[in-house]
């Protein structure tokens, strides 16, 4: 139009900004919704806390004019947040941080003067878990009523609880203070923000507020998620990766922006919504506010400040004294609030009593419009419903709050009436009496929903713990996105369980174990603990036709008791003709519930969709809890809460999971999965629906109520409780013997074993054949020491390699990677050895090269058995592989892996072997992230982004900084991982590829003897935590 042309740019503005104004306004909006009924469960819960504990009012303006540090979690915040533990900042300075770096923050020796919680999320409990009241002592938690109950529950210390519009409306003329009230806060930073605003603090600091995922990642180093991440943690899985997913996974509201630098980063459409909000509070405030925040997007109306700067300016004078918050409630206040509540639900339930009555007269009203005298009679029987309605104040106001999305739809109900042109009085009357039907229908709903929060919060205000997960889980949509009615609490549906017995098993399901009541077979334990299950409807054990097993349960009474033991048995190997391609992406992630290549799951190392899916059919079952048969440890409880948790809601939770660590729990797989599973896909697995798809991004599984919460130590475990050698069978076997043990006991025990136990043989060996190389830069493996000197050792000869495999006595336990300084295909025998390792039965044979050679080596590779493959393609883009491996030969990479690609053998669905790009995060691959990832997901179904070693010449040069993973996955992979120099030379570190540092050298003594030196220098202090 030609207003374009008089307008300008400006109309483009206009357009971005109105644009931008209605994507904040709708995500408010669709928040507000949603999360209704949360926020009315949430605060009717808290009620406890807020009637009993204390507000915030004492704390007004009692820091006027001295500094506030708000502290967020922004990925920026690892670099320079150690500025805060220098002496007397803390006496100086109030830091308010954000629930989420509470724990980093008091491991790093920083005790922040309040942490600050709103979230309605149940996930937020782990950012307090393992907290103590002597770790938390001095430190306030300020939290909106509308926070999930867990985190009042879990914090424990002092805690006070903001003024709440609801809150106090409930205990209006019973508990009336001033509970001190600020703005409510869309995250917990504005949280944060306003509680410094009510301190009459001036200037108000930002640290780690990034509103963008600064370097690719989405949390700064040390977060908590990380001890959550930890168990997945293995060579084919990464921080970084898990970080960057954690981005990805919302890519359809991801945007585009620049950092503070000028770099392109991204952020999202929610995140926007709170940058917005924020620079509205901060154009408003009266302080003086400086954004000390090392990354993340520019933010309008604060003042740019190095963190360092601003506390030589600002940080000068003493804090006063800070009122603490008392521990303890007022148990009278708390019964008095009760007393109230239970009247409020006695109104509430006169609510739905009215709301039926007048549904009644309202469907009544459609048949008299013939009938003037019976429809006006009608009418002022709803007209006197309404004034009773009206008459019960609290109780009405309460439902109204909760039925917010009725209120909405009675806005579009009306104003489609209005819309509606040439109407009569009485079509228009007709259309009003429908839409006022609807509209008592939503209150009724409403009301009746009420009266089950209110019946949550009684209990809880009379005590009761919140063990209950109904008190902290989000309420479930009562319809599908198809609009039918969801099929709820079918507790009748039959769920057997499904043992079953892989080939690989066969072998030691009969080893014999030393019980109190005699010998008994692994098997049979097995059968044991699932006989304790009270939720199964059956046991079958599924094996191939011709196996051994069914002599074993020629020994076990399975006439005797529930449930009914069944055998079947299947034509076909179990589980399936992918069961190499799933053992040997597993045999690197024994201890991970999750995370193998491809993002394979213990439980793909079990599943036989087809064969399930015919067991289903004959016991007529909807669906299955499917465990291996040398799962002895599962624990029965955690069983049968995942069956109760299908069976609450069988669509929702059709795929039904747990976190545990390997062999301690089944996975309950319904029959519209086990459909989806039989296909020959690469997809067709349990990995590709719990992992991340760039073509079906979701949010991370584990955070939906499909995942059933376990105890934080079991879940966090670094451990594998599958008795699938002699080994591990040994060492649990006292608890065998016992009978009776939790699944914390198991993994207290495991970890005993399996972490702080000197193991007898590594279980991951790394083998280098040689120290040439086409390739150096800052994202190829590391050629050079920090020193940038040259390595140079003789090749690995063939006496010493057979000299390492005739010393392994458990090949079928031990995974070995050739890698190392030099690239393994350069060494003139790598194909032969790769051969030899394959023939010597190990468990998995992993090579990670450059890939830069000619197409007979390739074709060797492909006939050598090679399990995986991993390349170091650091690149998505020519120019971008020059940078960072320095040398031009992307192309020549590209058509090496498009020749492997075409040859690789099916198997099942699967094809092998498995090959991985990988590419190092650094500065040089930045931008290519994204697009590499992506793409060689779709393509080869896996890929690594890997950390840059700080051991790297080229890492002092880096603004891009490692995730370092928890400390204790350290310890784990010292207690597994070996590496052999092509020397012989037994390294004690992974970093000292000098050698400057050996335990001795393979040859000179038994393997054995140079594992336990390896691990004496790992572990000096044996025994030590």
């Amino acid at each position: 139009p030609p207003s374009r042309a008089r307008l300008g740019d400006s109309a483009g503005v206009f357009s971005r900004t109105f644009a931008s104004f209605m994507a904040a306004t709708k995500t408010a909006v669709v928040t507000t919704l949603v999360q209704m009924t949360a926020t009315v469960r949430n605060t009717l819960v808290n009620l406890r806390q807020y009637a009993g504990g204390e507000g915030i009012a004492d704390l007004k303006n009692i820091c006027t004019g001295l500094p506030a540090i708000v502290v967020s979690a922004g990925p920026s915040l690892h670099k320079n947040i150690s500025l805060l533990r220098e002496p007397g900042i803390t006496d100086r300075c109030v830091i308010i941080a954000v629930q989420t770096v509470l724990k980093p923050l008091l491991k790093m020796g920083i005790k922040p003067h309040f942490v600050t919680a709103l979230d309605y999320h149940r996930i937020s409990r782990r950012f307090y878990e393992g907290l103590t009241a002597e770790d938390v002592q001095g430190v306030q938690l300020v939290c909106e009523p509308k926070a999930n109950p867990g985190i009042l529950d879990s914090f424990p210390g002092a805690i006070r609880c903001v003024s709440d519009r609801l809150c106090d409306t409930v205990l209006k003329g019973v508990i009336e203070r001033d509970m001190g009230s600020i703005e409510s806060g869309a995250t917990v930073a504005h949280l944060a923000f306003y509680l410094a605003q009510h301190l009459g603090c001036d200037p108000i600091i930002l640290l780690g507020q990034d509103l963008g995922f600064t370097d690719g990642l989405y949390y700064a180093p040390g977060n908590p998620i990380h001890d959550v991440w930890a168990p997945e943690l293995n060579e084919f899985r990464t921080l970084e990766m898990m970080e960057w997913e954690r981005i990805l996974r919302h890519r359809n509201r991801l945007r585009k922006t620049e950092d503070q630098q000028g770099r392109t980063i991204y952020t999202d459409e929610q995140m926007h919504t709170y940058q917005q909000q924020f620079e509205r509070d901060f154009a408003q405030a009266e302080q003086f506010i400086i954004d000390a925040t090392q990354g993340g997007t520019r933010k309008k109306n604060t003042v740019p400040m190095p963190l360092a700067e601003a506390l030589q300016r600002y940080a000068v004078k003493q804090l006063p004294p800070i009122p603490r918050a008392t521990v303890t409630l007022d148990e009278e206040r708390v019964r008095l609030a009760r007393e109230h509540l239970q009247s409020i639900r006695n109104d509430v339930q006169t609510i739905v009593r009215i709301s039926k009555d007048t549904l009644r007269l309202l469907r009544h009203m459609q048949d008299s419009f013939t009938d003037r005298p019976r429809l006006n009679r009608l009418l002022s029987k709803v007209e006197a419903n309404r004034v009773r309605l009206h008459k019960l104040e609290t109780a009405f106001w309460l439902v109204n709050y909760l039925n917010q999305a009725g209120a909405f739809n009675r806005l579009r109900e009306d104003r489609a009436i209005a819309m509606k042109e040439g109407l009569s009085a009485v079509e228009e009357q007709k259309l009003r009496i429908k839409r006022d039907i609807k509209n008592v229908q939503w209150i009724q709903e409403a009301a009746e929903e009420l009266i089950s929060l209110l019946q949550l919060a009684d209990k809880r205000l009379a005590g009761d713990s919140l063990d209950d997960d109904r008190y902290t889980r989000l309420p479930d949509s009562s319809t599908t996105s198809d609009g039918k009615t969801r099929v709820k609490h079918a507790k009748s549906l039959k769920v057997p369980a499904v043992l079953t017995v892989t080939r690989t098993m066969t072998q030691h399901l009969s080893r014999k174990i030393n019980i109190h009541s005699g010998e008994c077979s692994l098997l049979e334990l097995t059968i044991n603990r699932l006989r304790k299950c009270s939720n199964i409807s059956g046991i079958v054990i599924l094996a191939e036709r011709g196996s051994s097993v069914r002599d074993l349960l020629s020994d076990i009474n399975i006439s005797e008791g529930k449930p009914e033991i069944t055998f079947r048995e299947t034509d076909g190997p179990l589980p399936g003709g992918h069961a190499p391609a799933v053992a040997a992406a597993r045999a690197f992630a024994r201890t991970c519930w999750r995370s193998a290549p491809g993002g394979l799951t213990i439980y793909d190392d079990i599943l036989a969709a087809g064969p399930l899916l015919e067991i289903l059919d004959e016991s007529r079952a909807s669906a299955a809890l499917v465990a291996g048969a040398d799962w002895a440890l599962l624990d029965p409880k955690l069983c049968d809460s995942l069956i109760t948790r299908y069976r609450e809601d069988p669509q929702r939770y059709a795929l039904t999971f747990t976190q545990a660590p390997p062999g301690l729990c089944g996975v309950v797989l319904s029959r519209p999965v086990l459909e989806q599973l039989t296909e020959e896909t690469s997809t067709a697995n349990l990995g590709a629906m719990l992992g991340y798809l760039p073509v079906k991004p979701q949010a991370d599984p584990i955070v939906k109520d499909h995942c059933l919460p376990t105890d934080p130590e079991v879940r966090q475990a670094l451990v594998s409780a599958v008795c699938d050698s002699p080994a591990v069978t040994e060492a649990v076997a006292p608890l065998l013997a016992n009978g009776d043990f939790s699944a914390l006991q198991v993994v207290k025990h495991l970890e005993e074993k399996q972490l702080y136990t000197p193991s007898p043989l590594p279980e991951h060996i790394f083998v280098e054949l040689c120290t040439e190389y086409l390739t150096d830069g800052p994202a190829s493996p590391v050629r050079r020491p920090a020193d940038g000197t040259s390595v140079t050792r003789e090749p690995m000869n063939p006496e010493t390699f057979t000299k390492l495999l005739e010393e392994i006595s458990n090949p079928e336990r031990v995974a070995l990677t050739f890698a190392g300084t030099g690239d393994p295909l350069l060494h003139p025998r790598c194909v032969d050895f790769i051969r030899q390792a394959k023939q010597a039965g190990l468990a998995a044979v992993h090579l990670r090269t450059d890939l830069l050679v000619d197409q007979p080596v390739l074709d060797g590779l492909l006939s050598s058995g090679i399990d995986i493959i991993s390349v170091n393609l650091c690149a998505d883009r020519a120019a971008t592989y020059q940078q960072a491996m320095g040398a031009d030969r992307f192309r020549d990479v590209l058509l090496n892996i498009e020749y492997l690609l075409k040859r690789q053998r099916n198997a099942g669905g699967m094809d092998m072997p498995w090959i991985i790009p990988r590419l190092t995060r650094c500065d040089q691959t930045y931008e290519d992230i994204e697009t590499f990832y992506d793409r060689w997901l779709m393509t080869t179904r896996a890929a690594v982004i890997d950390p840059m070693p700080r051991w790297s010449p080229y890492f002092p040069d880096q603004r891009l900084q490692p995730v370092d993973p928890p400390r204790r996955v350290k310890l784990a992979r010292d207690r597994r991982e070996m590496y052999l120099h092509c020397d012989g030379g037994i390294a004690i570190t992974r970093e000292d590829i000098q050698g400057a540092n050996i335990a001795g050298r393979l040859g000179e003594k038994p393997l054995s003897d140079l594992w336990q030196l390896v691990q004496q220098a790992r572990f000096p202090a044996e025994g030590s935590r």
